[in-house]
């Protein structure tokens, strides 16, 4: 599975505020315009539409008849995202800088100019709550490689088709394993459920059984091909149930926000903050954990939630 780890970085040129969880309405917003370049039949929704358009692939596919996996699935992963930065700043002077990074899935990458082409549409419009404008310009777009390793690809207004990407093998490949306690802290609202519970905090198994299911979905709809292989599934699973939690430093979110460019909503029982884990953690277990840093996890992962990062 082939990703492209994006960072943009904003410039505003106008007043802006936005709301404290800024994922889903970067998301909504470049969706809306991502549509106006991309659909040509200006349907207000895709149903029963055979162009197949950039913004049907990235918004609203749905699972294809060919799949040999995950045949089941009602809704499939959509296959970006949006990597949000936590920051406490919510309004933004002409001059300042707004950065957020974008994950392109597989198939996805393709479609990387008519994204950045929205962006610059959003951009000349405003991505702002009322009253302010929020204009801004596109600084830089960088792709990261997987050693965190930047490659500006926006120069002058042009941009270069030429970047690095990831492959989730050679994440796999880098990982070692570990013994002793992992810290997995947890930057943006996250929220788990196992057997249709909301678990919090999320033990291993949870964790990863979420992660694998994840990782294959994306990797089934927009790569044709299973990322880890089933044969390993039960195996892995028993592997994650030896593993415990030690200790946590969390602040629980019992009323998350989220705001779009066409609606407000609010959601139940997330949190954030450190989860420390303990036990024997293998190789494909720490390789499982750092894609899944690069996906995020659990409810609204798409849209910023469920960002992670690995302390050892």
């Amino acid at each position: 599975m082939e990703l492209l780890n994006l960072l943009f970085a904003l410039r505003y040129t106008t007043p802006a505020t936005l709301p404290e969880w800024k994922g889903n309405f970067i998301r909504g917003l470049v969706g809306k315009y991502l549509w106006q370049v991309s659909c040509t039949q200006k349907r207000k929704r895709c149903e029963n539409c055979n162009t197949k358009c950039p913004y049907y692939f990235l918004y609203e596919s749905e699972a294809p008849k060919h799949a040999r996996h995950l045949t089941k699935l009602e809704g499939i992963p959509r296959p970006f995202v949006i990597d949000e930065t936590p920051i406490s700043k919510s309004n933004f002077e002409p001059g300042e800088e707004l950065n957020f990074g974008l994950v392109l899935v597989g198939s996805a990458i393709r479609y990387l100019p008519h994204i950045v082409t929205a962006v610059k549409l959003l951009g000349e419009n405003g991505m702002s709550l009322a009253p302010y404008p929020g204009q801004f310009e596109i600084g830089k777009i960088l792709a990261k490689d997987i050693g965190g390793n930047p490659k500006e690809l926006y120069v002058e207004n042009k941009l270069s088709l030429s970047f690095p990407t990831i492959n989730a093998r050679d994440i796999f490949e880098r990982a070692t394993e570990h013994t002793g306690t992992l810290c997995l802290h947890f930057l943006t609202p996250t929220q788990l459920k196992a057997g249709g519970n909301i678990e919090t905090p999320p033990g291993f198994r949870t964790l990863v059984s979420r992660l694998v299911f994840r990782i294959n979905a994306l990797s089934n709809y927009y790569t044709n091909r299973l990322c880890i292989p089933e044969r390993n599934l039960k195996h892995l699973l028993n592997e994650a149930n030896s593993v415990s939690i030690a200790d946590t430093q969390i602040e629980i979110i019992p009323e998350f926000i989220r705001i779009s460019h066409e609606k407000v909503t609010k959601h139940k029982m997330f949190f954030r903050g450190n989860v420390y884990y303990g036990g024997n953690f293998s190789r494909e277990l720490m390789g499982i954990i750092e894609l899944g840093s690069l996906l995020h996890v659990g409810k609204f992962a798409a849209f910023g939630c469920g960002k992670y990062t690995v302390l050892r």
